[in-house]
C-alpha cells in the first residue's frame, strides 16, 4: 500500500533527519531522487544536464518526473478506492495484497 506522503529529494538528508521522518511515517523513507552526484558534488538535478553521464545516481530528470506522476496517480487512486492500472499491467486494487 502506498503512503500518502511522497518524498521528493533534491538534496541528501542527514541520517538523523531520515530516522526522524521514518519514525513519523512508521515506514522506510523511499523518495524520488532529483539529486545529481559526482565526486565533490551533491546538488539538485537540472532538467538539462551538461554531462548527464557523470551523474553517479544515473537518474534522468524526465524519468524522475514520470515516477512522481505515477506515484501521485497511485496515491489518489488509493484514496478514492479505485482499481489502479498502468499500461501493460493487470488492473489491481490499491488495497489488495
Amino acid at each position: 500500500m502506498a503512503s500518502r506522503v511522497l518524498p521528493v529529494r533534491i538534496h541528501d538528508l542527514e541520517s538523523a533527519d531520515i530516522k526522524l521522518c521514518e519514525s513519523a511515517l512508521g515506514n522506510v523513507l523511499r523518495g524520488v531522487d532529483f539529486i545529481y552526484k559526482s565526486p565533490g558534488v551533491n546538488r539538485p538535478l537540472r532538467s538539462k544536464e551538461e554531462r548527464p553521464q557523470d551523474n553517479l545516481n544515473n537518474v534522468l530528470y524526465r524519468d524522475q518526473i514520470n515516477k512522481v506522476a505515477n506515484s501521485i496517480k497511485e496515491i489518489t487512486s488509493g484514496l478514492k478506492g479505485e482499481p489502479l492500472e498502468f499500461s501493460g499491467e493487470k488492473k489491481r486494487s490499491f488495497f489488495s495484497d
